[in-house]
């Protein structure tokens, strides 16, 4: 099974893949923790994709469909996946075929608020606002792309919440 949670930044989509892999045992692929491995371990892409996250823009869209075509080689079709596709070129550049793909809804003030929290060196206010207006440039059009597959989630309810909501779209 092939699973895609998507939202904005700080919706607790890493939360949910967390519950959802050992829940039913699939690999999480977090786009996010491939790009801030790359950054960390230096040499000249790594150099280039920490100033880029930094800044608050996104990784072009040719190195993060590599990255993750990659991964997904790797890994086979039992995955749970955050941070990709964040645009539609990248979903034409690659399409990992999704089983299914869960929306969590949340306002964008208490994503503000989430992300304020999560004391990540990436989450300063200047990179928090163009993240998330980067974001939802191309949201709709990829929940379109998904349709056939999606599921809208309240985001804002108690992690077990969204947790129960999502599971009882799995059955």
């Amino acid at each position: 099974m092939k699973i895609l949670i998507v939202g904005l930044p700080g919706s607790g989509k890493t939360t949910q893949i967390d519950k959802i892999a050992q829940e039913y045992g699939l690999i999480p692929v977090r786009m996010g923790n491939i790009l801030r491995d790359l950054a960390s371990k230096g040499g000249k892409m790594g150099e280039r994709v920490k100033s880029i996250m930094a800044s608050g823009e996104l990784v072009d869209d040719e190195t993060v469909a590599e990255l993750i075509k990659v991964e997904a080689a790797k890994i086979g079709d039992n995955f749970i996946m955050e941070g990709y596709p964040r645009t539609m070129e990248q979903v034409k550049l690659f399409d990992p075929g999704f089983d299914k793909v869960f929306y969590l809804g949340v306002p964008i003030e208490v994503v503000k608020d989430r992300m304020k929290g999560r004391g990540r060196s990436d989450d300063s206010g200047a990179a928090i606002e163009k993240r998330v207006q980067v974001q939802m440039e191309d949201m709709e059009d990829i929940l379109s792309f998904y349709k056939n597959v999606l599921v809208k989630i309240d985001g804002t309810g108690t992690i077990e919440e969204v947790f129960k909501s999502i599971e009882d779209n799995l059955q």
